[in-house]
């Protein structure tokens, strides 16, 4: 019997992607995946619409907040978080668990940020080192203003962090002409491929962030992503 249930994912696969998963397994370190791994970060650059890095881990989507906190921050660092549901709940939670200093931007769940919403509460906090975002929310289903409240955020100086798990590959994602500078998303929403990965995109800007972050790292160092992918191999 054929269903017809609805939820933010994992979401059904596509036949193509099935007959996919069925091929043999080949080794992550031969020549073959090199190829296919280069293709898929070719891609991921053409839907992301960036010039810059792209990455892919084996993780939650949910990772790519600890992944861009533990490369572009570091610990005390005053940051933003924009809150319009349970997940961008959850971003801010994971700043708090890495001791940043964050000051919360608290909206009615059921409605989006407005970027004007953004600009006072730089206002009052003019140290915010960034702000995190949530693109698309999933528990409660709105999409905030990504490209109008990432130019306030840009003007005020401060780095553009967005959790992209359920838009990217269903909305529009336009990072380098909107000065995205960290873009983390899932591969089992919008993307419509099983859990497991995380994908991110890291602009000029993060990469300025990176060298001053004194974060300790190791699975997700970005300049360890960027030497693996260059070699077209994975970690």
């Amino acid at each position: 019997m054929a269903t017809n249930f609805r939820l933010p994912g994992p979401t059904p696969l596509p036949n193509p992607v099935l007959r996919a998963m069925q091929r043999p397994m080949i080794p992550h370190r031969g020549s073959q995946f090199k190829e296919l791994y280069l293709s898929i970060l070719s891609r991921l650059r053409a839907v992301h619409r960036t010039e810059g890095d792209v990455f892919v881990w084996p993780a939650s989507g949910s990772a790519g907040w600890e992944a861009a906190i533990v490369n572009l921050l570091s610990p005390g660092d005053p940051i933003l978080a924009v809150v319009t549901g349970d997940f961008g709940e959850r971003f801010a939670k994971v700043a708090a668990a890495f001791r940043l200093d964050i000051r919360r931007l608290d909206i009615e769940w059921g409605r989006a940020v407005r970027p004007e919403q953004v600009r006072a509460a730089l206002e009052v906090h003019p140290d915010v080192k960034a702000v995190l975002l949530t693109h698309n929310e999933t528990s409660t289903a709105i999409t905030n203003p990504l490209p109008e409240v990432a130019a306030v955020v840009r003007d005020h100086g401060a780095l553009v962090i967005v959790d992209e798990v359920s838009s990217a590959g269903g909305l529009p994602i336009l990072t380098d002409e909107w000065g995205l500078d960290f873009v983390l998303s899932g591969s089992q929403k919008a993307w419509m491929c099983p859990p497991g990965l995380m994908l991110a995109t890291v602009g000029p800007r993060a990469w300025e962030a990176y060298r001053q972050s004194t974060f300790p790292r190791f699975f997700w160092d970005i300049a360890s992503a960027r030497t693996f992918a260059s070699t077209r191999t994975w970690c």
